[in-house]
């Protein structure tokens, strides 16, 4: 039981902001074909990353889709919506340039 505890608490190493914009880049390509809400949460989950501001956009992607029949037409549905996203859907704090974060 000590041990499962301490392996609960352990310090994970630390994220450079390169690899974590990666991922996400990754989830949002994901994204963008249908089918794949469950990989995106199962990486979310894996990876420890979890930008909500994105995840607003991902959710509004699968909502876009939903009501339509047939795989075709869900994937234009879905580029339709994806045409009308604002040119950046990552959070602003990715784009926050000091000293103190890994760059």
């Amino acid at each position: 039981m000590v041990s499962r505890i301490k392996r609960f608490l352990k310090i994970g190493e630390p994220r450079q902001r390169e690899q974590s914009i990666i991922e996400l880049k990754s989830m949002f390509t994901m994204a963008a074909t249908i089918g794949n809400q469950t990989k995106i949460k199962e990486k979310m989950t894996s990876t420890g990353l979890k930008d909500t501001y994105l995840e607003y956009f991902i959710n509004g992607m699968a909502a876009s889709c939903k009501r339509q029949q047939g795989s075709s037409s869900k994937q234009e549905a879905l580029d339709v919506f994806i045409k009308g996203l604002p040119e950046n859907v990552y959070s602003p704090v990715w784009h926050i340039k000091g000293e103190w974060l890994d760059m």
